[in-house]
């Protein structure tokens, strides 16, 4: 029998779990704090064996408390929890006092946690005085995740989060053969991996009188029976897929030839989870990975070196068959970024990194290729004879697959829209991004990632008209790079104008917005990260972190002002980080600026759940307008629930106009502002008097519910006397991290 310990501490692939807790109403007979964590989910497996780059569907998921001073798993049972897709927040679902903190803020809370945790595949929990163990059988089908122990308070919450390590790598068997082997052979009735048909035993920590537990979990494998490949293409949608065991129904034909020719492209026989061996060297051989093929007239086998699988990594091993049996297969290399190319099929393109040499890549009959990119940057991507096209993509997490998606018509970049929506167009590199300056004809459109811009010039999207939706997907955009000399009365931002439609969720990580601007009025001009002038419609959860230069400015839009006067034209839940200066051109005067925008008018204009980090500078002797939300106002507008911690500063002598909330007299209706004292410790004194809890009725309720109310994530934290005060953050803010 074959025994492969791993001790947890080594395991090198991850999704991460970045977590915090909110407090909850009290559990039926229990009085404390509902644990919850939100979570990040990064390269994941989910049950049905297809390593995907992000969560797409609920993860269920299993734990085990044992606190400190617990020193027995006896009678311990299953915490049960849930990953949601749609909020990314893990939740236990058992109304019992294990999802629950303890009264005692500074009792430690331990737990362990794995998946899958339902269905035929899920662990088997059993506990006993001495420790405990969870046990996974390995059919192939899915992928088994595990977690090291982590520790939390109610005082504390998970602060580091949990991790949930990938066991298993996933194998991709495809078959080809030479003129011949078909008649040789005959056709493959069966594929199967050997003596990889296992047990895995997740053992948990001992238990013992001080502490709860002195070791940390590990896992091993156990058993020598084969498995037999999942008979479907695991690219294919959830809906279309039919998990199938045992000997294929009839048997599969396959073509001859080169592989790369379209009427003799690899037939796919299944794929598989396995549990790779730990040699991770060539100095340290590991036991082979033995692929049995069974067909008409006898089987065959063929054997690729174990050692070349990593946990939590899905591979492609294709077989060539000739008549004397299966030529050894070339070892799978490791890939972490995939390319969807519609209209580049059978094409070989050069993709440059921002490191290194550049890279030849020839795609399949399907456009389909993989690359190895690590911690690089695609830049760009060139066909023989076209243009090169902006990609703009690097994984946000070492344990991230990324996958570049284009459709290119006549060597150009056109829109891929969802299936059978049309109107939906979907964007994840650089070349989509940027043609919503030259066609923004649909109706809306999804970002599936985050995108570098690189410095490259943006040309400001003329205008989002009403019925038009950009979403970002709570995604990011690195290195906006808007600049410009012009003196003229112009709007400038990722828009000009919107005039109605709605902008959500997009995040500006960085960037440099540099606009030289007219010495006009500050009301016929202006710059904004996401729009220059808001007429009618909505921003609503977006953040920007870039710095911002030019004569009027402000850290989400240049002004908004409804046009007709009646249209609604709404800022809700946006965040300002970057560094805001209205004093890019010496010798010429400011006309201000402002953390969110820099001038708001009107009745329909309202303004809620917005906050400001970055500090506002200015140059101007008077009628400064320089404010943490909006630097000048107009008449009627509705300013409530925001906050600002940045400073404001005005480089002349005037404080006239100037303000912590906004540069008038209506500093808005449940707002504060504090000063940074000392930077050295992060101490803040109250500018304004109002400190938020709780009260959806006033804007300031926790959760993602703007029609009660509820746009934070954490309101009413402790001031601390000023010293690192805990202030409130957007509901946001728990998908996404910078």
């Amino acid at each position: 029998m074959k025994k492969n310990i791993i001790w947890l501490s080594v395991l090198s692939f991850f999704c991460g779990l970045s977590g915090c807790s909110e407090q909850e109403d009290e559990g039926p007979g229990y009085v404390g704090n509902e644990i919850r964590i939100a979570t990040h989910i990064g390269a994941v497996t989910r049950g049905d064996g297809v390593i995907n780059p992000s969560l797409t569907g609920d993860l269920e998921v299993g734990f085990v408390r044992l606190d400190v001073g617990e020193n027995n798993y006896n009678g311990e049972k299953v915490v049960n929890g849930t990953i949601f897709a749609t909020d990314k927040t893990l939740r236990f679902t058992d109304e019992t006092s294990d999802a629950y903190y303890p009264i005692n803020k500074n009792a430690q809370v331990r737990l362990i946690g794995w998946y899958p945790n339902t269905g035929d595949n899920a662990g088997e929990f059993s506990g006993s005085a001495s420790g405990g163990t969870v046990t996974f059988d390995i059919d192939g089908s899915t992928d088994i995740m595990v977690t090291d122990l982590v520790s939390g308070t109610g005082g504390t919450k998970f602060a580091d989060g949990v991790t949930f390590n990938h066991v298993l790598s996933q194998v991709i068997v495809k078959v080809y053969g030479e003129e011949g082997a078909q008649t040789k052979w005959g056709g493959i009735t069966s594929v199967s991996i050997k003596e990889k048909r296992q047990e895995c035993v997740l053992t948990l920590p001992s238990a013992n009188e001080s502490d709860g537990v002195d070791s940390e979990p590990s896992i091993s494998f156990n058993g020598e029976g084969d498995l037999l490949l999942i008979k479907e293409d695991p690219a294919k949608e959830e809906n279309e897929r039919t998990i199938i065991f045992g000997s294929i129904s009839g048997t599969l034909e396959y073509g001859v030839g080169n592989p790369l020719n379209i009427s003799s492209d690899p037939i796919i026989c299944g794929y598989v989870m396995f549990a790779p061996t730990q040699s991770t060297s060539v100095e340290e051989p590991s036991e082979n990975l033995i692929i049995q093929v069974n067909t008409v007239q006898g089987s065959l086998s063929a054997t690729v070196p174990s050692y070349n699988f990593e946990r939590g990594k899905k591979y492609v091993i294709t077989l060539k068959l000739n008549a004397e049996g299966v030529e050894e297969p070339e070892i799978p290399e490791l890939t972490d970024a995939a390319f969807f190319i519609t209209g580049y099929e059978n094409k070989t393109i050069t993709v440059t990194l921002d490191q290194g040499n550049p890279l030849s890549l020839t795609l399949n009959s399907q456009g389909e290729g993989s690359i190895l990119i690590e911690d690089k940057l695609i830049k760009t991507i060139q066909a023989e004879g076209a243009s090169e096209i902006l990609i703009g993509r690097r994984k946000s997490m070492p344990s991230e697959n990324i996958e570049i998606r284009l459709k290119v018509e006549s060597n150009s970049v056109v829109w891929r829209t969802q299936v059978d929506d049309n109107t939906t167009v979907l964007i994840n590199t650089a070349a989509e991004m940027k043609r919503l300056a030259i066609d923004i004809s649909p109706t809306k459109f999804i970002f599936e990632s985050d995108i570098d811009l690189m410095s490259q010039s943006w040309t400001p999207v003329a205008e989002l008209t009403s019925g038009k939706t950009v979403d970002g997907g709570y995604h990011k955009i690195y290195n906006l790079s808007i600049i410009s000399s012009s003196t003229a009365n112009e709007w400038w931002g990722l828009f000009k104008k919107i005039t109605g439609g709605t902008l959500q969720n997009l995040h500006i990580a960085s960037g440099l917005i540099d606009i030289k601007g007219a010495t006009g009025s500050g009301t016929s001009n202006g710059v904004g990260t996401f729009v220059g002038l808001l007429e009618g419609g909505s921003i609503i959860g977006c953040s920007n972190s870039a710095e911002m230069k030019s004569l009027s400015c402000g850290g989400i839009c240049g002004a908004v002002n409804p046009n007709p006067s009646t249209n609604p034209c709404n800022i809700i839940g946006c965040a300002n980080y970057g560094v805001i200066n209205a004093n890019a051109n010496a010798g010429t005067k400011s006309y201000g600026a402002g953390g969110i925008c820099h001038y708001a008018n009107r009745a329909t204009t309202t303004i809620k759940a917005c906050y400001n980090t970055g500090n506002v500078t200015i140059n101007s002797t008077s009628n400064t307008y320089c404010a943490g939300i909006v630097g000048r106002i107009g008449n009627g507008l509705t300013i409530s629930a925001c906050y600002n911690i940045g400073t404001i500063f005005n480089e002349s002598s005037a404080t006239s106009g100037m303000g912590p909330i906004t540069g008038g007299t209506n500093n808005g209706t449940n707002c504060f502002s504090v000063v940074l004292l000392n930077p050295d410790n992060n101490t803040y004194d109250f500018n304004v008097n109002y400190w938020p809890s709780d009260a959806p009725s006033l804007n300031w309720g926790k959760g993602d519910d703007s029609a009660n109310g509820k746009y934070w994530s954490s309101v009413g934290g402790n001031w601390n006397g000023g010293v690192n005060p805990e202030f409130p953050k957007l509901y946001w803010e728990t998908l996404v991290t910078f």
